[in-house]
């Protein structure tokens, strides 16, 4: 999709409002994932983009524009507030519903750099969400006296 002025304008705010991500409140983040998920038009994948009339309170269908110059910036928030230092599970289970959405309007449009950055937030999400395992050191001292073992030998042969 062809980038206009406005869009490039948008982005540059965006641009800003991630330089500053750190200092801002778990509201304004908040605010922004809902943002994003109106943005795409999209609340499940069956779902058909929404926009309310102001005027006659009923609901128009209609596609909200999605250069690359307005998803990239809102990727990278939505991927601070997914992976970022925030305490906060609603403000996660909030990115990564925003990332979810953001991943269906990519696959509409069929954009590659967005479908691709998409995925891999929505991988990342999944991924937040899942339980660390322990690492299990049972088998290291076994490991080391092979590796000694062959150390060894491999020096005995270069004599």
């Amino acid at each position: 999709m062809r980038a206009t002025r406005r869009g490039r304008i948008v982005g540059a705010v965006l641009e800003l409002y991630h330089a500053k991500i750190g200092l801002m409140p778990l509201s304004s983040k908040m605010d922004f994932c809902e943002f994003c998920v109106a943005w795409t038009g999209k609340h499940r994948s069956d779902d058909k983009a929404r926009i309310a009339s102001a005027e006659s309170g009923e609901e128009k269908w209609r596609r909200v524009p999605m250069p690359w110059e307005l998803f990239q910036p809102a990727l990278r928030i939505v991927g601070h507030c997914l992976l970022g230092p925030t305490n906060s599970d609603q403000l996660r289970t909030q990115a990564a519903r925003a990332s979810q959405c953001l991943y269906l309007r990519a696959m509409e449009t069929m954009d590659a750099r967005a479908v691709l950055a998409c995925r891999s937030l929505v991988r990342l999400s999944q991924m937040v969400e899942e339980p660390i395992p322990e690492p299990s050191f049972a088998g290291v001292e076994a490991n080391m006296a092979e590796l000694e073992t062959m150390r060894a030998n491999i020096l005995s042969g270069k004599k």
